[in-house]
């Protein structure tokens, strides 16, 4: 492999050698942790061209076993051994690995909504009570809850009444590192048959004690302030669904751990 670019590297020439049966995995980690100081700078100028007035920046440290992100990208080829058979995201331009603001939003969202339909409602509830009241005594109705979720996240329904949402996920960006940034690991599923040997399934993971900023525009909303949901009370909201709950796949068996890491930080480079 001779690409800089990490997304080429693994999607093309690492596919191309798995095909001909020919795999290095411990080569793949080492060329993509070669451009381990170009994610990072990668990093930050994502974050710094989307910082705007109402930008908000949620730094955190990702937690060990790691992170495992973009795993439902189809990737493995069948033709050699020991090859990594699901997928990652990583930046078509850059190259960089990063979380997609979609995936930012749905994580997010996909917890409230567990507060207004869900079979564990009362307890998510609970939970988003509690966090609410952090910022001050608060009670906040079902219906208030739906009202919130529709102006912050928007609806996806194909009529006249579809509205975009208020805030803005862009995503999370890599902007810092300790050892490596990326790294092998392997899963053992059992299926339904637990008396049959499992078949290891190897995958790409972020590394644990990795900075990730998370970047969202979180705009101002008089109809938004009005239900109680100010700037600073979404904010707050966001900052502990993601430490709480964590992202990527696999967190069921302990991966997309986060640590809020508020003293983080970076200087950007100013531009010439």
């Amino acid at each position: 492999m001779i690409s800089k670019n990490m997304n080429y590297a693994f999607q093309v020439e690492y596919q191309e050698q798995a095909v001909q049966g020919n795999i290095n995995n411990k080569k793949l980690i080492n060329v993509l942790n070669e451009q381990a100081g170009s994610i990072t700078t990668w990093g930050k100028q994502h974050v710094k061209a989307l910082t705007s007035a109402t930008t908000q920046k949620l730094f955190f440290k990702t937690q060990y076993p790691g992170v495992l992100i973009g795993t439902g990208y189809p990737h493995e080829t069948g033709k050699a051994t020991g090859e990594i058979q699901v997928g990652f995201s990583f930046d078509y331009v850059t190259g960089a690995p990063y979380y997609p603001g979609s995936s930012l939003k749905g994580v997010i969202r996909s917890t409230i909504d567990k507060a207004i339909s869900s079979d564990e409602k009362e307890m998510y509830l609970c939970y988003i009570h509690d966090v609410l009241n952090e910022m001050g005594p608060k009670y906040v109705s079902e219906s208030t809850l739906r009202k919130f979720v529709e102006l912050t996240f928007g609806n996806e329904k194909k009529s006249d009444k579809a509205i975009e949402g208020i805030d803005i996920f862009y995503g999370g960006f890599i902007v810092g590192y300790k050892n490596d940034i990326i790294g092998i690991d392997s899963l053992a599923p059992h299926g339904t048959d637990l008396t049959k040997a499992p078949t290891p399934i190897a995958m790409l993971r972020i590394m644990p004690d990795v900075n990730i900023v998370f970047a969202i525009d979180i705009r101002n909303s008089d109809s938004l302030d009005q239900l109680g949901f100010t700037k600073e009370v979404r904010c707050n909201l966001y900052r502990k669904i993601l430490e709480d709950f964590g992202i990527g796949a696999k967190r069921n068996v302990g991966y997309g751990n986060l640590l809020l890491d508020e003293k983080f930080q970076y200087k950007e480079k100013k531009n010439k």
